[in-house]
C-alpha cells in the first residue's frame, strides 16, 4: 500500500510537470484555429503529455518493480523473501538466488522492451522542435 501510494504521488508529478511543459504558442495556435477547450486537450495537450511523460514513467515503473524486493525487509512475502526462506530450510543459495534473478528478468526484460516500443510509437509523426 505504501508502495502503491509512493508511486501514484510521483506520478502525479510527472504528469503535472508534462503539462506545465505545454508550450503556450501551441495552445494559442489551437485557439486561433478555433479549436474548443476539449478539442484543445485532445489534439494538442494530451499528445504532448504523454510524449513527455513516458519515460520518467517507464523509469518509475520498473524501478518500483526492482524495488519491490525492499518489501522483504518488513517481512512482506514476495520473491526475495521467499528465497531467503528456502536457502533457510534447503541451503541452496545459488539455485534460489539463479531463480529469482530469472523472476526479475522476466519481468524487467519485457516491459523495458513494451515502455521502448511505446515511446517509438509516441513519437511517431511528430516533428522534432527546433529553437531559433
Amino acid at each position: 500500500m505504501a508502495m502503491s501510494l509512493n508511486l501514484a504521488a510521483f506520478t502525479a508529478d510527472v504528469v503535472r510537470a508534462a503539462m506545465e511543459n505545454v508550450p503556450p504558442s501551441s495552445i494559442d495556435a489551437g485557439r486561433a484555429l478555433g479549436m474548443s477547450r476539449k478539442q484543445l486537450t485532445r489534439y494538442i495537450i494530451l499528445p504532448h503529455v504523454f510524449r513527455e511523460a513516458i519515460p520518467a514513467m517507464t523509469v518509475l515503473y520498473i524501478s518500483m518493480l526492482k524495488m519491490s524486493s525492499l518489501a522483504s525487509v518488513i517481512n512482506v512475502r514476495e520473491v526475495v523473501y521467499a528465497a531467503q526462506t528456502v536457502i533457510a530450510d534447503v541451503s541452496r543459495s545459488l539455485e534460489a538466488w539463479t531463480v529469482v534473478a530469472a523472476i526479475y528478468i522476466v519481468l524487467v526484460v519485457p516491459a523495458s522492451y513494451w515502455a521502448r516500443c511505446l515511446e517509438r510509437w509516441s513519437k511517431r509523426g511528430s516533428a522534432p522542435i527546433r529553437s531559433i
